[in-house]
This record gives structure tokens, sequence and C-alpha cells, in this order.
């Protein structure tokens, strides 16, 4: 003999049990779904740590200056030098038609170091080029960084760099 029960079948402690498991289950995956696509889209809009203005001084007037951008993880860059000269005087000034500068090349950031070559005149105001000039830019916290001349090891900790807000 069969039994047919009209109408709905009562849920048991069990199969409810059961149903609320699948349910968590499910919603444990969405949010695993989710949170990784946040994750992999964090980076496209996450800021370099090296990315602004950073400039250096020398004698109290302006040395240098680095302006650094990245875009979907391409870094590119400005480099600008001061020429100083020391007037009749005696205090320093920045020779202003003499400013060089120009595109970083090779940019290269490992950790905490930003390494790239800038184009280099072989003398003051000239037209002639010389071998590339490589520098590394170090961060030592607090929107300071150190820059110094990969070709001179034993220069000291180099050039101070200030992050311009």
């Amino acid at each position: 003999m069969v039994t047919v029960i009209a109408g709905p079948v009562p849920y048991t402690r069990a199969r409810l049990q059961l149903r609320s498991r699948y349910t968590l289950s499910m919603l444990g995956r969405i949010l695993q779904i989710l949170l990784g696509s946040i994750l992999l889209v964090l980076p496209v809009f996450a800021k370099s740590a090296f990315e602004g203005t950073w400039t250096g001084k020398v004698n109290d007037l302006p040395a240098v200056k680095l302006t650094i951008s990245e875009d979907s993880g391409k870094v590119t860059g400005v480099m600008t030098f001061y020429f100083q000269s020391r007037g009749a005087d005696g205090k320093w000034r920045v020779v202003e038609k003499q400013d060089g500068g120009g595109p970083i090349l090779v940019p290269r950031i490992e950790e905490k170091t930003l390494t790239f070559q800038v184009r280099h005149h072989k003398t003051h105001g000239g037209s002639e080029y010389g071998p590339n000039k490589k520098y590394a830019v170090e961060l030592t916290g607090g929107g300071e960084a150190r820059m110094r001349d990969i070709d001179v090891p034993n220069a000291g900790k180099g050039l101070l760099l200030t992050r311009e807000e």
C-alpha cells in the first residue's frame, strides 16, 4: 500500500540543517569569488610608492627634480638637474639656462628601490652625450628617499629626496 501525501513535504530538522549548510556553503563560495575579483583588480588602482614628484637640494638650492608615473605597471619619468654656480659674492645660485634633464630610461622597481638611467652630456651646456648615468632611488620612509649614482659605490648615503605634496 502506498501513501500519498497531498501538499508540500514538511521539513524535518535534519533536512533544515542540510539546507542551511548548503546555503552557507554557497554564500562562502560567492564571497570567495567576489574577494578574489577585488584582489585581481586592486593592483590596477594601487599607486606606486615611487609615483609623484621628488626633489633634492644641495647648498639649500634645488639640485634635482624627479617626476615618476606608473600606468598599468609601466614606469615612466623625467629627471631634471639644476646646475649651480658660485657667484663673486661666494653665494651659490642656480644657473637657469644650464638646467639639464630628460626622460628616465630602463626604469625598474624592485621592492623599495627604483633604478634607472638618464642621458648625460659630456660637458655642461654641451650638445654631445657621453655614456648614460645610472641611478638608484631607495625609499627610506616618511615621504623621503635617497638617490645615489650607481657608478660611484662609495659615495655615501646619497642625495636626500623629498616627495612634494
